[in-house]
């Protein structure tokens, strides 16, 4: 879950390794430091998010490339959440490209609300401990989830649309 969220930050798997690494670095440097042992998972989070933010901007302070950054979807082990049974060699390919679209409509949303969207709908965070991961209000995450179904609703329709125009 750890590595997830901070792929869905960075988008690299190779930082978002780096990122898993420091975070439990952190976690272990700054045990002592939490206050309520029942909110360990949101505790974890907030070190990850709060990492990849800081790796984040120090990458564009310094505005190197990696050869590292995917070049297709980038968020592939996301894809791991959508799974099926035995699908045939047909509805494989068609997974397949519908995955790699939605990758990549998820990259294209704003990162507040690609975070949002990941920790509520893809991990399955209550609305209370995304808004303690992110540290802002209940209301915040719930406004930003809304925003972020949208839009993602309204890219993967244009999206259909283009396709269904090329295909005729």
């Amino acid at each position: 879950m750890v590595y997830r969220l901070a792929l869905s930050v960075c988008g690299s798997r190779a930082d978002a390794e780096e990122i898993v690494q420091e975070t439990y670095v952190r976690v272990w440097r700054n045990m002592d430091s939490l206050r309520d042992r029942n909110a360990v998972l949101g505790w974890l989070y907030r070190i990850c998010r709060n990492t990849a933010t800081d790796r984040r901007r120090s990458l564009q302070r310094r505005k190197a490339s990696s050869l590292d950054n995917p070049v297709g979807d980038g968020l592939s082990p996301l894809v791991d959440f959508i799974a099926g049974d035995t699908p045939t060699p047909e509805q494989e390919l068609a997974s397949a490209q519908a995955r790699t679209a939605l990758m990549k409509l998820l990259q294209t949303l704003r990162p507040k609300h690609r975070e949002v969207l990941l920790l509520r709908d893809v991990e399955g965070m209550p609305s209370e401990q995304v808004a303690e991961v992110l540290g802002c209000p209940v209301g915040t995450v719930e406004s930003r989830l809304h925003r972020a179904r949208a839009a993602l609703a309204s890219k993967f329709e244009r999206l259909t649309r283009q396709q269904a125009r090329e295909h005729r």
